[in-house]
């Protein structure tokens, strides 16, 4: 899946004037309710076009480090058979979320329920590890064995193991199961990682990072063999990855993290079909940038104004631009890379 926007509208406005200034460069990101979607509440398996039960779902998650908050009460709804990115700068709290999810870490607050089980109950852990799978970034598999050994070693554990199936995957990933782990290059066991968790036909896949590091014809053969196949299949992925256009041709839906909240949860047809990049030439400098629920981001340069907007209808600009006195204004669409660039630029410095 492609979510690159490449449609242009210009469209031109005149309006009242508003107060102006100097040109000096400045930047602001809107505030916004942290549960909400950048097009309303946080979807839930029948609001995205699912009529299956949810395979992951938590509510009002929340986790401390001391004095500092990670995650400060997030929630969300994942039906079966999707693939969710789940995006945030460094230190967002991504990897602290899956490792919650998969029981790993405990929460201060919240529920956390998968295939409909409750995951904070201890007693439900051994049979919700038959059917999720975490794989971490780092790799804790035994340096000294090869991959073949590793296999076998594991394949008692899961009542559901597929030998076949481990070993099919790895061929297309051009895992070398002959050789030791220590020898592996990176890329290679995190193939390995990937067709070891696979094997027991996990239900649901929670993925920390897996093309970190990686080259990119390693990270085309773990997207187009791997990830994709498995949503085609019903199996739910939660993907972790700062390589954004990766992530923007395979996922369904996007989760951006900052402030230990979510910025936005929408469809990736949401952000194709609803943010938009609002370029305005005004008449003189304003002194103020505009603030609104559908700007979520804003800055200027001299007599240029640039807007990050949700729902940017004809008629919402217009009504957004209402107070400017503008000479022209182009709109355009927006890569993910550009959402997730202008929704995060400021907020973990604010914190």
């Amino acid at each position: 899946m492609n979510t690159q926007i490449n449609n242009e509208n210009i469209i031109d406005k005149q309006a009242p004037a508003s107060s102006t200034s100097g040109d000096s460069p400045s930047f602001s990101t809107m505030p916004g309710s942290p549960l909400q979607t950048s097009f309303g509440t946080v979807p839930h398996a029948t609001e995205t076009g699912s009529h299956m039960a949810p395979s992951v779902c938590f509510s009002n998650l929340t986790k401390s480090f001391g004095r500092h908050r990670v995650l400060d009460g997030v929630s969300a709804t994942i039906p079966t058979g999707q693939v969710v990115g789940l995006l945030g700068r460094n230190g967002t709290g991504k990897t602290t979320l899956l490792r919650m999810l998969y029981g790993l870490i405990a929460a201060d607050h919240g529920s956390v329920s998968l295939l409909g089980t409750d995951a904070t109950n201890a007693s439900a852990a051994p049979e919700l590890r038959q059917k999720v799978a975490f794989v971490s970034e780092e790799c804790h598999l035994y340096p000294w064995m090869t991959g073949h050994e590793t296999s076998r070693f594991l394949a008692p554990l899961y009542r559901n193991w597929d030998q076949q199936r481990f070993t099919t995957l790895a061929d297309d990933l051009e895992v070398p199961l002959d050789r030791r782990i220590s020898a592996m290059s990176k890329g290679a066991r995190r193939k390995l990682m990937l067709a070891l968790a696979m094997a027991p036909k996990p239900q649901v896949l929670l993925l920390d990072e897996p093309l970190a590091g990686l080259d990119a014809v390693v990270c085309e053969q773990i997207l187009s063999t791997l990830i994709r196949s498995l949503a085609d299949a019903g199996q739910t992925v939660l993907l972790s990855s700062h390589e954004l256009a990766l992530v923007e041709r395979v996922a369904d839906r996007i989760l951006i993290l900052a402030q230990g909240k979510f910025l936005i949860d929408a469809t990736t047809d949401e952000l194709r079909h609803s943010m938009r990049r609002v370029i305005v030439q005004l008449s003189e400098a304003v002194t103020t940038l505009p603030t609104h629920p559908l700007i979520l981001a804003a800055k200027s340069r001299g007599a240029e104004l640039e807007l990050i907007v949700r729902d940017a209808s004809d008629t919402n600009v217009r009504s957004l631009l209402t107070n400017l006195q503008v000479r022209t204004t182009r709109i355009e669409g927006l890569s993910l890379r550009d959402i997730f660039t202008a929704t995060t630029a400021s907020k973990e410095e604010e914190r």
